[in-house]
């Protein structure tokens, strides 16, 4: 859509080698993509403060999963386990598949 900001791939690159995780930095993608700011999206999870979003966000806290799995729900997102089987193992800088 014009005017939305997409996450950049250096963005993406610099989340994986900072150590965020795979699903928090799409959620962030997702965020950003939708032009959500942390603020609504903070307010949205019930949280007090934004920096309590941005913390998770920047990986510096692992979410719970009740958390992780709200933060997906208003993006528009299940979480779900698949198979590995079912889906090619995808390569995360500085991880294996």
């Amino acid at each position: 859509m014009p005017g939305k900001r997409l996450p950049k791939p250096l963005e993406r690159k610099a989340l994986a080698a900072a150590g965020v995780d795979p699903i928090i930095a799409q959620l962030r993608a997702a965020r950003l993509a939708r032009e959500i700011s942390q603020t609504e999206i903070a307010e949205l999870l019930g949280l007090e403060k934004h920096a309590q979003f941005s913390v998770l966000e920047r990986g510096h806290r692992n979410p719970r999963l009740d958390s992780l799995r709200k933060w997906a729900d208003v993006l528009g997102f299940d979480l779900a386990l698949v198979p590995r089987s079912v889906v090619e193992p995808v390569a995360v800088e500085g991880r294996e598949p």
